[in-house]
């Protein structure tokens, strides 16, 4: 039951995470736009960019079944479950931009040995 109050105080409706959500696809957006007006049609050869792309249309996709759907789980709009999927899409951002920064890399690495160690301890 403790688990359950935990799950139901931290849920993935809570205004916190609604608005860092909304705030991270706006700034995606706005990066992409930019990427855009950088790289012009050169942008569609790079798969990482059409990853980006895909990640940041799938955000805007969702958001807008989400309002249409007012945030139900109902059956209105087909695949909504497939584009809340793509979410973890995201992570896929998140490793490309590890690995521009070998030190980001070191730090990460370090954090995984830490745990590895944390959980070798908790067994004991």
């Amino acid at each position: 039951t403790d688990a359950n109050a935990e799950c139901k105080r931290i849920s993935c409706d809570s205004p916190e995470i609604t608005f860092s959500e909304n705030a991270l696809l706006i700034f995606y957006i706005c990066e992409c736009c930019t990427r855009f007006y950088v790289y012009r049609w050169r942008l569609f050869f790079n798969l990482g960019n059409l990853l980006d792309i895909f990640v940041v249309l799938s955000g805007i996709f969702d958001l807008v079944f989400q309002r249409i759907t007012d945030g139900s789980d109902s059956n209105i709009v087909a695949g909504t479950q497939t584009l809340k999927i793509c979410r973890v899409l995201r992570i896929a951002r998140v490793l490309r931009m590890v690995n521009m920064f070998p030190s980001l890399q070191g730090i990460i690495r370090g954090f995984a040995c830490a745990m590895q160690a944390m959980f070798w301890g908790m067994c004991l």
